[in-house]
């Protein structure tokens, strides 16, 4: 059975912080939604790990759609992916690192593998 916390927390303007916990999923997730509609996310996005308290992915919303870059980070806290959404579809260049070295990277606008490592 998942337990869930919610808390909400006014802040300034138009969206208010919202953290929720989930213990079956181990994530701690802290981001925005509109005052106007709780089921709009609107703005900064980050997720940690809930009992080792680390982050693990961080990024942004808007109009309730992946909007920014986006960085997921090990256990290891080591970058471990990062790129950019545009309403919710991955564009640009996106780079995936081992130790903090880049393995892969692959353009997303023009579907075109610009680097693989093989070592």
């Amino acid at each position: 059975m998942a337990v869930t916390l919610i808390i909400s927390i006014n802040v300034y303007g138009q969206t208010k912080l919202v953290e929720r916990g989930d213990f079956s999923t181990n994530l701690k997730e802290k981001f925005y939604v509109l005052k106007s509609d709780k089921n709009i996310r609107e703005g900064e996005y980050k997720a940690y790990a809930l009992m080792q308290n680390y982050l693990t992915v961080e990024g942004a919303y808007k109009n309730n759609l992946k909007d920014s870059v986006w960085k997921y980070y090990s256990a290891g806290k080591n970058l471990v992916l990062e790129g950019t959404f545009k309403a919710d579809r991955k564009v640009g260049i996106w780079n995936a690192y081992i130790r903090q070295q880049v393995q892969v990277s692959y353009d997303y606008t023009n579907r075109k593998l610009l680097f693989l490592n093989l070592h």
